[in-house]
């Protein structure tokens, strides 16, 4: 099986070669392998850091040892790379003429992704997702796998003959889904190095010959092709966090045809007033620790209001009690085929509730769906669920809570707004401001970072984890065709073999026959 790796790379930096045909400055211009500064002959390099929003261009010679570094803000284009930036002492405008055309899509992807990610975080996160207990955990998720087994096979129309790419394939799972379901070619790109494990287990299965596994970030890599279907695995808490999404929305700008199918298409987030005293009163209790005034000879409680509101500005990863909601859900709705990326920096989610029942509103429970269209709307289409009161999933749902709770009664009226800001630690701080309509009460405030939720997780409500996700009429339909074709596959490999095997007796009788004649 094929495999392409892109090259290592330090933790804060990554680069990319391209020939150059000449540079132009606001003074003068030289031919390629020219030194603007020193006239040596030398190669050129662009570099972009991860540290700071400006690419670095670096000069090399031949023994790719460095001659000269600048820093500036870079515009592409097919043809040039432009850069304002300081030569010496000297404001110069520095224009890279290149050699033959560029994917501007690439260079830009890989910029975004370089100048809006921490080096640490991004070294974490691909870090942990090639540890094979966290695939094991995504995959003993039963909703989450079997649904999207469910959703390709329901796609297995737009899928047949059709060239697919799995976005952060981890294990390859969902490429195999879409090879089985008759799928002439499909990428897997993994960044992290779960991607020689994912070609053992692709190989394992003996789907090598349709699935090429692409080693690095999606935003870089470079396939010979347009893709047909786009599939990928996105979500994070309360869908954002991890900001894969902008990824998933990189490759559809860069390698999927116009027309093509989104695997999940779209998602929808929840957020509804929630109450739950015994949730509410952890962060104090937890924080006793520091009203201590005695502790070794020395006084802590300087530090205990500090306690209180780190505690409060966590979300809190758990399952949440259906029962526990007291007004129906706000939803924001993101279509994965039109989102941008900017649109995915601040999301901004204005609130409205009319409460049920009365009690008090200690924060908010959020959570997520995404939804897989069917293609030419010959099913309904298939949705992956992540509330309360639904089956669990290694998701959860997430509770911000306010440090000042509201008092409702039924009829009352909440409005608020819910900020997310992404950030360069691969997640989004969260503002949330709630007001109790009609009322003097004053509005309850609370910022909050997604990236280290309290992964509290006790499921104190005994919601059944479940251990099996039901296959739709069709989808058990779609996967006996499958089964059928790689029989037929694997007898027509058999008879072919037989054959061979049958000619090269053939060949030993006819060399018999001429030796005896002899």
């Amino acid at each position: 099986m094929a495999s392409r790796t892109l090259p290592r790379r330090s933790a804060d930096q990554a680069s990319f070669s391209l020939r150059v045909a000449s540079v132009h400055t606001s003074t003068s211009s030289f031919s390629r392998g020219e030194h603007i500064f020193e006239g040596s002959k030398c190669k050129f390099e662009f570099h972009r850091s991860n540290q700071e929003s400006k690419a670095i261009l670096r000069l090399v010679d031949a023994q790719d040892a460095s001659l000269a570094t600048v820093a500036g803000t870079v515009l592409w284009s097919p043809s040039a790379a432009t850069a304002r930036c300081k030569v010496g002492e000297t404001e110069q405008v520095l224009v890279f003429v290149f050699e033959e055309e560029q994917d501007v899509g690439r260079m830009q992807a890989a910029s975004t992704f370089a100048q809006q990610t921490n080096a640490g975080s991004s070294q974490d996160y691909f870090f942990n997702y090639a540890r094979l207990d966290q695939q094991q955990n995504m995959l003993m998720d039963t909703v989450r796998t079997g649904t999207y087994r469910n959703a390709v096979a329901v796609a297995a129309d737009a899928i047949r003959g059709k060239v697919v790419m799995d976005v952060g394939t981890g294990s390859g799972i969902l490429a195999m889904f879409c090879a089985r379901m008759g799928a002439r070619k499909v990428y897997a790109v993994e960044a992290s190095a779960m991607a020689k494990n994912a070609e053992k287990l692709i190989a394992g299965n003996g789907l090598q010959h349709i699935i090429e596994v692409v080693n690095g970030r999606v935003e870089e890599v470079d396939i010979p092709e347009k893709v047909d279907v786009l599939i990928s695995e996105p979500m994070g808490n309360l869908l954002l966090s991890e900001r894969m999404i902008e990824s998933y929305v990189a490759a559809r700008d860069r390698f999927l045809r116009p027309g093509g199918l989104m695997l999940p298409g779209s998602s929808t987030i929840y957020v509804a007033p929630y109450t739950d005293a015994i949730l509410h009163s952890e962060p104090w209790a937890k924080s006793v620790f520091w009203q201590q005034d005695e502790f070794q000879g020395e006084n802590l409680t300087a530090l205990h209001q500090e306690s209180v509101d780190a505690h409060y500005r966590t979300p809190v990863v758990d399952a949440l009690n259906v029962d526990n909601l007291l007004a129906p859900a706000t939803q924001h709705h993101i279509d994965f085929h039109t989102v941008t990326k900017d649109e995915l920096q601040n999301v901004q989610m204005p609130l409205s509730f009319e409460c049920t029942g009365v009690g008090v509103v200690h924060g908010v429970a959020c959570w997520f769906d995404v939804t897989f269209d069917a293609p030419g709307d010959t099913h309904l289409p298939i949705i992956l669920h992540t509330g309360p009161g639904m089956p669990l999933t290694h998701w959860w749902q997430c509770a911000l809570l306010v440090k000042d709770p509201i008092a409702v009664n039924p009829g009352q009226k909440l409005s608020g707004l819910m900020i997310m800001d992404a950030h360069h630690m691969q997640s989004y701080y969260i503002d949330l401001t709630l007001q109790l309509l009609e009322c003097s009460v004053p509005p309850s405030k609370q910022s909050y970072d997604l990236k280290n939720p309290l992964y509290r997780c006790v499921n104190h409500h005994q919601i059944p984890i479940p251990t099996s996700c039901a296959q739709l009429p069709a989808v058990q339909s779609a996967l006996a065709k499958a089964r059928k074709r790689s029989s037929t596959r694997a007898n027509n490999i058999n008879d072919a073999e037989s054959t061979v095997n049958d000619s090269d007796t053939n060949t030993d009788i006819d060399r018999n026959n001429i030796k005896r004649q002899k």
